[in-house]
């Protein structure tokens, strides 16, 4: 059948897995950015859903999951969870001090104004 084909292509084009627990209202979020490469299970007792993620790589699929914060907890693989861990001190030595570039002195990085 087409579905059959579509999953076989599917499969080969992502074939890397990950395994994680979100709410059960963040599924519908995840649906929408992993589409054919989201698996659901059921809700649990505790509002939980445990999902698996297709994707190209550990690196890929922590960039992917990346823009749902804690929100997504990976359980394994492990290059995953250390992947987002390195992601999370890289956005935080950039973003963790509330100065920006300009006001710490960053001579590559000059204040501009741009009139309207």
């Amino acid at each position: 059948t087409w579905r059959s084909i579509v999953d076989t292509v599917d499969e080969r084009r992502a074939g890397f897995r990950a395994v994680a627990r979100t709410d059960a209202e963040v599924v519908r979020w995840l649906r929408s950015a992993f589409g054919t490469r989201l698996l659901a299970g059921e809700v649990d007792g505790e509002g939980h859903v445990q999902v698996e993620i297709r994707s190209w790589s550990a690196n890929t699929v922590a960039s992917e999951l990346a823009v749902f914060g804690a929100r997504v907890e990976v359980l394994h693989p492990i290059e995953v969870r250390d992947e987002l861990a390195r992601l999370g001190a890289e956005l935080t030595e950039r973003y963790g001090s509330p100065e920006t570039p300009a006001e710490r002195g960053d001579p590559e990085v000059a204040p501009s104004v741009v009139e309207v």
